[in-house]
């Protein structure tokens, strides 16, 4: 099994008002100022698979972000919903049924 999980390039918020330091008017609540309101894509791939050893024993491993792509560099924070923050995972087990 290949599983791809990605998203595109984006937006920090809609709500800001893009500027250089030192040429821009003050930061307001409704219209908050920064200098950068881009937060790039992500593409990680993941596989995993199983093999049946007998009908009650069964044999499984997974590898998530098999790259090990790390998450974007951001001056403000990043989003533990869109970016893989743990990085390469490996897990293997078996299965066994009563």
């Amino acid at each position: 099994m290949i599983l791809e999980r990605w998203f595109s390039d984006g937006v920090l918020g809609n709500q800001y008002v893009v500027c250089q330091p030192g040429s821009c008017r003050e930061s307001a609540n409704n219209h908050p100022t920064i200098d950068q309101n881009f937060m790039p894509g992500a593409f990680y791939m993941d596989i995993g698979g199983n093999y049946n050893i007998t009908p009650q024993v069964t044999a499984y491993f997974k590898v998530d972000n098999l790259f090990d792509r790390d998450p974007a560099k951001s001056p403000y924070f990043v989003n533990p919903n869109l970016y893989d923050v743990i990085g390469c995972m490996y897990r293997a087990g078996v299965r066994v049924k009563f």
